[in-house]
């Protein structure tokens, strides 16, 4: 608006000394030259040639200071826009360091691991990256739990299927697609106490929001008590509370002493899940301590002060 009104005024004034001053273009007072041809039609031309040609005039020195104004405004905009992109690079590379670090740790640990054998994994931002396999062997190879249930099959179920077979385990893994579930236990190590399930999902609206969650869980888990719960399905991002399943089984699945894994928790939907959980917990009085952990993905722990140790593993 202040930029318009300059112009404005600065035509005005221009105008006004056409008009006066018109001898100097070979003008009088109606706007017709000393032949009496009207030249009114370069009217705009002759505004201009006035602004520049009056450089000690007021308005061109304010258009002068206005235009140096946004000219500064640009230069800082673009320097806010390159320090942005040099932070999320910085961003990135930390990243992908502590992803590399994890790799490395988890690398070294497993060698030699007497249960995990195959460990040709896959790790991406798309499944199970290595702070979440890590994690998760850290727990299997400490804890040794008895009784596993895993909320979506993949990169993390090459791994709880050798534990619960070297081990004798009990272990549920719940997954939405037949497909996926005959492609990829081809690749598991099955025995009698591993059940793979595959549970159509459900949407169910809470707060005004849709989501999804498996449904009929309740078939499986009966009064199972488990002692490590594995949430990474079914699949929700873009969900404000996703996973929910894990809501269901609190408190009447979980084992005294227990250990809950929730990947992605560097996404809204799963926090708004954990904070959900942790609020369950409270409202039955059970004791827990958690921990975010991770690199390319994270990962919230929950566990009964008993596992403690785990969040510093």
């Amino acid at each position: 608006m202040l930029v318009k009104k300059i112009i404005e005024r600065s035509i005005k004034k221009s105008e006004k000394i056409f008009i006066v001053k018109g001898d100097k273009y070979g003008q009088d007072r109606t706007g017709q030259d000393r032949t009496g041809q009207d030249r009114t039609g370069s009217l705009t031309s002759r505004i201009l040639e006035k602004i520049l040609y009056v450089k000690n005039d007021d308005i061109y020195k304010v258009i002068c200071i206005l235009g140096l104004k946004i000219k500064i405004k640009i230069k800082r905009l673009e320097l806010r826009e390159q320090i942005s992109r040099i932070i999320e690079k910085e961003k990135q590379l930390f990243i992908r360091i502590e992803e590399l670090k994890f790799a490395e740790i988890f690398n070294s640990s497993i060698v030699q691991s007497q249960w995990l054998k195959e460990t040709a994994f896959s790790p991406n931002k798309g499944s199970a990256n290595y702070s979440f396999l890590y994690t998760l062997f850290k727990i299997l190879d400490e804890i040794k739990p008895k009784n596993i249930l895993e909320f979506g099959m993949g990169q993390t179920t090459k791994m709880t299927t050798q534990y619960a077979s070297f081990y004798k385990a009990f272990l549920d893994v719940v997954d939405d697609s037949e497909l996926w579930i005959n492609v990829y236990k081809e690749k598991l190590f099955l025995s009698p106490k591993i059940k793979i399930h595959c549970l159509p999902l459900i949407d169910f609206n809470y707060n005004n929001t849709i989501n999804t969650k498996y449904d009929k869980l309740n078939d499986i888990v009966k009064d199972n008590k488990y002692d490590l719960i594995i949430v990474d399905g079914p699949v929700g991002g873009g969900q404000k509370y996703p996973r929910s399943n894990i809501l269901d089984l609190i408190p009447q699945n979980l084992a005294k002493d227990f250990i809950i894994i929730i990947d992605d928790a560097e996404r809204q939907g799963e926090r708004n899940i954990a904070e959900l959980v942790l609020s369950k917990m409270q409202d039955n009085q059970i004791k827990y301590v958690n921990v975010i952990e991770g690199a390319m993905k994270y990962q919230m722990i929950i566990c009964s002060p008993s596992y403690s140790f785990v969040t510093a593993l």
